[in-house]
């Protein structure tokens, strides 16, 4: 970032030098040409050390009397040039040496106004807006301008009156993809930064420029990937970023934007994206997991601490999980690190579960409501096709062996819609959505289910390998030698049926829980740590 030099051939002289009419000169009275050059003579005295006007301008009498030619001009606060002719140039651009430093050869562009007076500060010249040094000198790259006083900028850009100046000098305005004014390291690094109308450059902020928003950091560089807003500030956060490490910046999810892939910087809305998660888990090599960012930007999270949970209709949507440990059985993971803050979100008619860094809750889960205020009942749900709550039957596998399962397909007879069902389903009989089967050795397997039994049930049911409950007749041989006989519960065969053993020269004998090879009595899920 240099201020603007000879070589430069950007910029355009608005306006001829004025060439001096000597033939005038010397026919005019009072004007004298000597040996040392011209004089101006008046009352038989040089005059000196001032200005004098002619028909095309005014012309500089040095300390001598000589006119003055090609040269700065100091008179009083101002400064001024004259040309090769001695005429104050006005209204035009001048590349010349330095007026305050003689030492310094190099040659810049100055302006100098219909006065003739060299113009310092911020101004604007035909239709284009320019900043010059306190000593005149146009300005080029980086830019601060406080109190009227422009100035180069070196350091990190830590105001909002900074401002960027092409190499012909004239303010930018809109997108510019350049190298940072402070870069020590010389690493060459080059960022995309966006300046106002006016100039000035967008930092510490998010903005909407065309059809898209995009977020600026303390130095003005347009972010990509995560960012967290601190209130104070907006942080990059990466692998890269210590204090992105810190416990700080996981308390609140919520506060996390997406900003999409390298050097893209559009903040992204209303679309689900699946991407490393940030901070300390922002490892390339991390698995990705599965993001819902709203219209507004926001990742959906079950934070407690997020301001956009804090209503009483969202902390009603807040619970916690757990996950099944192992599919085809009831048992929990029951670690503490496996219980999970989560919070119930509809998006476009689907219901996701997010947990309060974000990410997606998934597979099969156990939801607590121990107070009632959670929209959905406590049990046994699946979140497997795209993450969405599923209903209806639903296959399972685990180590190669296929488990059924059953989910209410809406809220209806006291479940919620996508719990895991108990009782009768298309002739096949659940528990807590799963499918009660016998071993591949038993023909049939008696289970007990304690809730259906009371007065208008037994909650016996005898089922054979693939879940199919028998209703009612004389079953075929088992395995044991004997055979069932089933009738049915006149008032709800949903909650069991009254079952005979039936052996050869024996009376039938009514089984009770008792004779169940297996007893449900699920209330409080078995924690397997």
């Amino acid at each position: 970032m240099k201020i603007y030099r000879t070589k430069n051939t950007f910029i355009i002289l608005t306006a001829a030098i004025m060439i001096l009419d000597t033939s005038m000169v010397s026919r005019a009275a009072g004007w004298t040409e000597t040996e040392y050059g011209w004089h101006y003579e008046e009352n038989g005295e040089y005059i000196k050390s001032a200005w004098k006007k002619g028909e095309k301008g005014y012309y500089y009498l040095g300390e001598s009397g000589k006119l003055s030619t090609a040269a700065w001009i100091s008179h009083g606060d101002e400064k001024y040039y004259v040309d090769s002719d001695g005429l104050r140039v006005k209204n035009t651009w001048i590349n010349t040496e330095r007026w305050d430093d003689f030492s310094d050869k190099n040659q810049y562009w100055y302006y100098f106004d219909r006065n003739g007076e060299m113009m310092t500060g911020k101004q604007q010249i035909g239709d284009k807006k320019y900043f010059f040094s306190d000593t005149g000198e146009m300005l080029t790259g980086w830019i601060t301008y406080t109190d009227g006083e422009a100035a180069e900028l070196t350091d990190e850009i830590s105001s909002n009156y900074t401002y960027y100046c092409l190499e012909d000098g004239t303010r930018a305005s809109g997108w510019l993809k350049l190298a940072p004014p402070s870069d020590e390291e010389n690493t060459g690094a080059e960022y995309w930064y966006n300046f106002r109308s006016d100039g000035k450059i967008r930092r510490n902020t998010t903005v909407t420029i065309g059809d898209y928003e995009y977020c600026f950091d303390t130095e003005g560089r347009m972010m990509d990937g995560w960012v967290y807003n601190t209130d104070d500030e907006y942080v990059k956060v990466d692998d890269q970023t210590d204090r992105a490490l810190l416990d700080k910046y996981n308390e609140d999810a919520s506060r996390y934007i997406y900003c999409g892939a390298e050097n893209v910087g559009v903040i992204q809305k209303d679309i689900w994206l699946s991407i490393v998660p940030p901070g300390l888990n922002g490892d390339p090599d991390e698995d990705e997991c599965w993001y819902y960012f709203n219209k507004k930007g926001k990742i959906t999270t079950a934070s407690k601490s997020s301001v956009s949970l804090a209503t009483q209709s969202n902390a009603s949507r807040t619970t916690e999980v757990r996950s099944v440990d192992t599919k085809g059985k009831y048992g929990l993971s029951g670690g503490d690190d496996d219980l999970t803050y989560v919070q119930l979100v509809t998006i476009k008619d689907e219901q996701y579960l997010f947990n309060s860094k974000g990410t997606l809750v998934d597979g099969l889960i156990y939801i607590y409501n121990k107070d009632g205020s959670f929209p959905l009942k406590e049990g046994y749900y699946y979140f497997g096709s795209k993450s969405a709550k599923s209903t209806g039957k639903v296959t399972l596998k685990n180590d190669g062996t296929e488990y059924e399962y059953y989910f209410s397909k809406k809220r209806e007879n006291g479940y919620s819609q996508g719990q895991g069902v108990s009782g009768i389903v298309n002739g096949t009989l659940y528990y807590k959505g799963l499918a009660v089967t016998a071993e591949e050795e038993m023909k049939y397997k008696l289970v007990y289910i304690p809730e259906f039994s009371g007065d208008h049930g037994t909650g016996l049911f005898l089922v054979d390998e693939n879940g199919k409950v028998k209703t009612g007749g004389l079953t075929s041989e088992s395995e044991t030698g004997y055979r069932y006989r089933i009738i049915k519960n006149t008032n709800n065969s949903s909650s069991g049926f009254r079952i005979y053993r039936v052996e050869k020269g024996m009376e039938d004998e009514e089984l009770s829980e008792e004779d169940a090879d297996l007893k449900l009595d699920i209330s409080d899920p078995e924690l397997i740590l």
